[in-house]
């Protein structure tokens, strides 16, 4: 079927709300604001006229109507692409993150919250912008205006969302601290793409396509998963467990030759469990560590292959730590010793000590100790820019 006619069908079936929805999605490409957009054609022309959409160019339409969560409409789409629309992987641009969250934020925000919200920002808009009828995407489209939000500017919101509604403020913390490893990573040089709130399917799916890549150009590959999980797993948001072993499989050297001698790294930020791990006293007068205490064992989430790094934030069977508004302690302490100049081996080693001298309170002490394994045969080292690293945490 003609493309024209699959898209005119798509925006027959889409309600006004969620067509001002697709529009906030796309306020990092499309100049058009939500109250002067009335048709979903001028949205695709929009997007056409930067060659983000086309016959052979749907993947960013599909991640949209994924997101309003109207997954019905991609049969639309199958009609002029046969197959799974699972297979169409793209990663998300990294400044429509922030719209992606403000929309997911949107969608928990009670008629209350927002009536609540609008009073705290009575010194902060005009009057005529905290009307009953403005909605929660217009109330954030203001402050972006107003200069109250931006990409790396959330404060007001996680104040307000304090006294309105905390929980939402975990997904800040989240978002932001994606956007730090997300920093550090392209400081060093890196290509970055990044797949947001994916499924089991798609995580695998991620991997077979990275697996299929031609990388003799590449020095090396990163995986960075930021997740909950269970022992010696990662869970997709759909709530199904992907072994680790299954995701480091992709890159051996069977599936991936084109890394073969090459370094295969992957940090995972996961519980691996439930267990709690407590405080326990150091006697500092004692001289003679016990060293046999340090010899790590490979995981078996680890291939036999040679040349992968595998960072755990926890080792098996306990949970990991993150804080309100630091995020992770695992991954504060990874982006934190990157930036030195050190084979990664040492800068791990340095991540277990920043980590296990951090401490939760909640109903006693507790700690958090971090595990790599690895099976490299030589040290690896991410040459450090001239510039100047990108901000972590304030």
């Amino acid at each position: 079927m003609d493309f024209q006619r699959v898209l005119l069908q798509i925006g027959q079936s889409l309600s006004l709300e969620e067509l001002k929805a697709l529009a906030f999605l796309c306020r990092d490409v499309s100049q058009r604001r939500l109250n002067s957009l009335e048709l979903f054609s001028d949205l695709c022309s929009s997007l056409s006229d930067q060659d983000l959409l086309s016959p052979d160019n749907p993947q960013l339409l599909q991640e949209l109507l994924l997101t309003i969560q109207r997954p019905r409409l991609l049969r639309y789409l199958q009609q002029t692409h046969p197959g799974p629309m699972t297979q169409l992987i793209s990663p998300y641009r990294s400044d429509k993150l922030k719209y992606v969250l403000l929309y997911n934020l949107s969608e928990d925000i009670t008629d209350e919250d927002l009536r609540n919200i609008k009073f705290l920002l009575n010194q902060n808009l005009p009057r005529r912008k905290l009307d009953e009828s403005v909605t929660t995407l217009e109330l954030f489209m203001e402050m972006e205006h107003m200069d109250l939000l931006s990409e790396f500017n959330l404060d007001l919101l996680q104040e307000i969302f304090q006294s309105v509604c905390p929980v939402l403020n975990e997904k800040i913390t989240r978002y932001k601290e994606q956007g730090i490893v997300q920093n550090i990573f392209q400081w060093l040089g890196f290509d970055v793409e990044v797949h947001h709130d994916c499924t089991r399917e798609y995580m695998l799916s991620v991997m077979e396509k990275l697996s299929s890549r031609d990388h003799r150009d590449m020095d090396c590959v990163v995986c960075c998963i930021l997740s909950h999980g269970l022992e010696g797993g990662v869970l997709g948001v759909d709530g199904q467990n992907v072994p680790i072993k299954q995701l480091t499989m992709f890159l051996n050297g069977s599936k991936c030759p084109s890394l073969v001698d090459k370094p295969k790294i992957f940090f995972i930020q996961a519980c691996q469990g439930v267990l709690e791990q407590q405080a326990v006293r150091i006697e500092t007068d004692d001289p003679t560590p016990c060293i046999e205490s340090d010899a790590a064992k490979v995981d078996d989430s680890i291939p036999a292959d040679a040349d992968f790094l595998l960072g755990m934030a926890t080792v098996p069977s306990f949970v990991s730590y993150r804080e309100r508004k630091s995020g992770t302690w695992f991954i504060q302490a990874l982006c934190k010793n990157l930036i030195q100049e050190l084979d990664l081996v040492s800068i791990l080693t340095k991540v277990n000590a920043d980590v296990s001298q951090k401490t939760g309170y909640q109903y006693g002490p507790k700690k958090q100790m971090p595990q790599p394994a690895f099976s490299l045969r030589k040290k690896v080292i991410f040459p450090v820019p001239s510039a100047c690293p990108p901000r972590l945490w304030q």
